[in-house]
């Protein structure tokens, strides 16, 4: 699999979880506004929570990790969302917290335990 679709499959996993563990607060979004669900041609597909956009268009995650030539790279982008999840929602976050942990396969192996130990505590 190619850089690029590893890093979305693995980022939409993750969201998908979200959504299924509270679809009221968590939303995949398609061609809408940041604030409102208006019609947005531009955006792509990304995660909205409580109806604001958080992060960035998934595909834009795998571009990063196409650019640099390993899955890991977009991953380490959308861990920004990924920290703001964990701080602001720990319940939703845990019920992902091994799908997160496991997505530790996709960096270099010198940068595995530092993905791991992020989400550890």
């Amino acid at each position: 699999m190619k850089p690029s679709e590893e890093c979305y499959q693995a980022i939409k996993k993750c969201v998908e979880q979200l959504v299924e563990f509270d679809p009221l607060r968590f939303r995949i979004a398609i061609n809408e506004a940041d604030e409102t669900t208006e019609p947005e041609i531009e955006a792509q597909e990304f995660l909205k929570i409580d109806g604001s956009r958080c992060g960035r268009d998934f595909k834009v995650y795998g571009l990063m990790s196409t650019i640099s030539g390993f899955s890991g790279a977009g991953l380490a982008d959308f861990a920004e969302v990924l920290m703001h999840v964990k701080c602001e929602f720990p319940e939703a976050f845990n019920a992902i917290r091994a799908t997160v942990e496991s997505l530790d396969m996709l960096f270099f192996e010198n940068m595995r335990q530092s993905w791991r130990e992020m989400w550890s505590a």
